[in-house]
């Protein structure tokens, strides 16, 4: 768990060692959010626009 101002942000969860397996796993991973997103109606292009609007300036 990663924590931020002792807030949780996020979890680390480990990956198998074998580069094929992880490989296979982020597919995985990336086509089930790809499902949720277009279920709700989500366009990525536009999401990445939202996130970037929302960073701070540097």
């Amino acid at each position: 768990m990663a924590t931020r101002h002792g807030v949780t942000v996020g979890w680390f969860i480990p990956t198998p060692m074998d580069r094929d397996v992880q490989v296979a796993s982020l597919r995985s991973a990336a086509s089930a959010l790809e499902v949720v997103l277009s279920d709700r109606g989500v366009v990525v292009d536009d999401l990445v626009a939202g996130f970037a609007a929302a960073r701070p300036a540097r």
